[in-house]
C-alpha cells in the first residue's frame, strides 16, 4: 500500500509541473480514502478474531479486552504527536511511515502466539494507526476544492463503512478456519499487513 501511495504522490507531483492540481490529485485522493478504509477494516479485525485469539492464547474476555484497550490508549496519545508532526515533515510522508510502520507490526501479530507480544504489537499498531484518518482528512483538505470537500468526505466513510464491515463478516467466518494449513485469522492479518 505504502509503495501505491508513493507511486500515485510521484505521478501527481509529475503531473502538477504540466497542468493544474487538481484533475491529478484525483488519484492521490482515491489512494488516501483506500488508506483510510483499511484503516478502519484494521479495526475491525481484533473483534472479530477474539474468539480465534482466545482459543490460540488460551486467555479470556479480560485479556482480549486488554488488547482492544492498549491499541484505543496508544492511539489516543499518539494523535496530537502526529499532528504537531505536520508542522516540520509533509502529509504524504508522514502518512507513508505511519502505513508502513502499522503494516510491520500488523505483520508481525499474524505470526505471534504469545499474548505479551500481542499486546506490544497492539500498542504500536494503535499509534501507528493515529497517523491515518487526521493526516488523510487533512490531505483530502488540501487537494480537493472546497465547494468538493462533503462529497470526498462522503465517499471516504462510505468506502470505510464497506471496507470495515467486509473485514468484520470475512473475518469472523475465516478466523477458526484453516486456509492453507494456516489459521484464518493470520491470513487475514497478514493480507491487511501488506
Amino acid at each position: 500500500m505504502v509503495g501505491l501511495y508513493l507511486g500515485a504522490v510521484k505521478q501527481v507531483e509529475e503531473d502538477q509541473g504540466k497542468s493544474s492540481s487538481y484533475p491529478s490529485s484525483k488519484w492521490i485522493c482515491a489512494v488516501v480514502i483506500f488508506a483510510c478504509a483499511v484503516d478502519a477494516a484494521d479495526k475491525a479485525l481484533l473483534p472479530a478474531t477474539f474468539k480465534a485469539m482466545e482459543d490460540l492464547m488460551q486467555v479470556g474476555p479480560r485479556d482480549l479486552g486488554a488488547l482492544s484497550f492498549a491499541q484505543s490508549i496508544a492511539f489516543s496519545v499518539a494523535l496530537p504527536f502526529w499532528g504537531s508532526m505536520m508542522r516540520y515533515y509533509r502529509p504524504r510522508d508522514l502518512l507513508a511511515s505511519g502505513c508502513l510502520l502499522w503494516g510491520m507490526f500488523t505483520l508481525v501479530v499474524s505470526t505471534s502466539s504469545s499474548f505479551h507480544t500481542h499486546f506490544m504489537m497492539r500498542l504500536f499498531i494503535g499509534a501507528a494507526l493515529a497517523v491515518v484518518m487526521p493526516i488523510g482528512q487533512a490531505m483530502i483538505c488540501d487537494l480537493v476544492p472546497e465547494q468538493e470537500r462533503g462529497t470526498a468526505f462522503g465517499v471516504m466513510k462510505s468506502v470505510c463503512s464497506v471496507l470495515a464491515e467486509v473485514s468484520t463478516f470475512v473475518t469472523t467466518a475465516l478466523a477458526r478456519s484453516s486456509v492453507a494449513g494456516t489459521s484464518g485469522w493470520r491470513v487475514i492479518y497478514g493480507v491487511v499487513a501488506l
